[in-house]
């Protein structure tokens, strides 16, 4: 195991695009943290690297239960119920209002990029972010099955992509499958879908109105976030991951 300053290394939790992240304790505060360690041969200029240290370290937020799509492989065929999904979508979609009132663009909306602690929801993986005072960008990134249209076309695209990422999201959490397959981008790009007859009609609307095909025609996360599917839905108790899940193993 690496050894940091600071820092008693537990255990590797996963290897990620140009990283690695650790369990760590941080001895001054006692606190259990993860360590991002990145390869700075990777990122940096090759003439700057025999000029700097070998790796940057970030210590970030150690959330316990893991990634999102973790949690769901547990459900019963891969599925949380209308109410569970309407508990975590809510605070994705309040994380993205506020990076969206920072000009912060995150461009890969999907499970795997959802962190759970105890119930809270962490947004993670900035790899694609950007920072977009402006109105529009134009790069082409994220993950394919959840990219929108201007994505795909490589055409400019603005805050309302991470919008369409939710929609799809929300669709996989309740649905328990993506909305699309990685071969059906034509399909993406005409955004054909169907929501089985089992969804309520707010969760029906909520999907409806963040998946459309015009970035202008998408709800802002601010509008998302006062649907009444979350309304309707606050009646109900926060969810909460327990033991049973088998995450503290």
């Amino acid at each position: 195991m690496p050894k940091y300053k600071n820092f008693k290394t537990i255990k590797k939790l996963g290897v990620v695009k140009y990283s690695e992240v650790f369990l760590t304790l941080q001895i001054q505060t006692g606190f259990l943290v993860a360590l991002k360690v990145i390869q700075k041969a990777l990122i940096i200029k090759e003439m700057m690297q025999s000029q700097l240290e070998s790796e940057i370290v970030l210590v970030l937020e150690y959330c316990s239960h893991g990634q999102l799509n973790t949690v769901q492989q547990t459900k019963q065929n891969k599925r949380f119920t209308e109410k569970e999904a309407a508990q975590l979508v809510q605070q994705i979609t309040f994380a993205l209002m506020y990076i969206h009132n920072l000009d912060l663009i995150h461009i890969d909306i999907k499970p795997d990029n959802i962190l759970l602690n105890f119930g809270q929801v962490k947004l993670a993986d900035f790899s694609f972010y950007v920072y977009s005072p402006d109105e529009y960008k134009q790069t082409q990134c994220g993950t394919l099955i959840y990219a929108s249209p201007e994505i795909l076309e490589d055409d400019m695209y603005d805050k309302k992509i991470d919008i369409w990422g939710l929609g799809v999201l929300t669709y996989e959490l309740c649905f328990g499958k993506p909305l699309w397959k990685e071969n059906q981008q034509e399909l993406i790009k005409t955004t054909c879908f169907m929501i089985p007859y089992t969804a309520s009609r707010d969760l029906r609307n909520f999907i409806e109105n963040l998946v459309k095909r015009l970035s202008c025609e998408r709800y802002t996360a601010q509008k998302a976030y006062n649907h009444g599917w979350f309304q309707r839905s606050m009646q109900v108790i926060p969810y909460y991951i327990s033991s049973k899940d088998g995450l503290f193993n």
